[in-house]
């Protein structure tokens, strides 16, 4: 995702602001994750739902110079901020501090609409993003590298255990090239990755991971950027999770 916005000056700390939406249990856990840079968002009430829970995956987080930091400063700082990705959900889409033309777009992929209701689907939901250190935002943007994904995938499958979810919904689809490999390689149990349906321009694909006896569907769906149209892959995504999709709609439209 693009780099996030300069934060806003305020009396309380942005985790004291943030921390009654987010699960913090599962802390511990993170941070004993080999190569886990960022704490993820888990939402304080996705443990206990009873309808099947969502990890939402982004791509990257972007490092972009400031007015008084050059982009290597801006790298070096947030890569030891263990808190940025809870930072950027609590800033963009929660509280709609700045925009982030990913971010943004999550309401209107999931729910239909941009005027959701923003603090109760962030306390059910759980997000992190998949590549784990700051690509840097130049012209042209930098992009991963196959040496990013592979090792994001030995991350992701910690992550899956810790955060245990139902599904799982990756925003850009370049990590499925790396998926089988990486998969292999850490001698997990998995489907290989397969087409779904084209949506647009661009192709969605899914995977599976088995943990404990138990299938975790992933859908990659195309990476909202530019030229993506979010009632198009709203409809994909409800034709591929009908009752969960609904449900979604119904409970957290505006």
């Amino acid at each position: 995702m693009p780099p996030h916005g300069g934060r806003k000056s305020k009396n309380m700390t942005e985790f004291e602001q943030y921390v009654d939406l987010i699960d913090t249990t599962h802390d511990m856990k993170f941070s004993s994750v080999s190569n886990l840079r960022w704490t993820p968002w888990v939402g304080k009430r996705f443990q206990k739902k009873t309808s099947p829970k969502l990890l939402i995956v982004g791509e990257s987080h972007y490092a972009k110079a400031r007015k008084n930091e050059t982009i290597e400063e801006v790298q070096e700082k947030e890569e030891r901020n263990r808190e940025l990705t809870r930072e950027v959900v609590w800033e963009c889409p929660v509280s709609k501090d700045w925009k982030n033309s990913t971010l943004d777009k999550i309401g209107p992929i999931f729910v239909g609409d941009e005027n959701y209701k923003r603090r109760d689907f962030w306390q059910d939901f759980a997000f992190y993003n998949f590549v784990q250190r700051m690509v840097r935002y130049i012209q042209p943007p930098e992009r991963p590298s196959d040496s990013d994904f592979a090792s994001g995938w030995v991350v992701f499958h910690e992550v899956l255990k810790i955060v245990k979810p139902d599904y799982c919904v990756f925003l850009g689809s370049q990590a499925r090239h790396t998926f089988w490999s990486s998969m292999k390689n850490i001698g997990a149990e998995f489907s290989n990755q397969e087409r779904s349906e084209q949506v647009g321009r661009c192709w969605s694909y899914r995977a599976e991971v088995r943990l404990d006896g138990k299938s975790v569907p992933i859908v990659f769906i195309q990476h909202p950027g530019k030229y993506f149209s979010p009632p198009a892959w709203h409809d994909y995504l409800l034709r591929q999770y009908a009752s969960e999709i609904t449900e979604l709609k119904n409970e957290y439209k505006g």
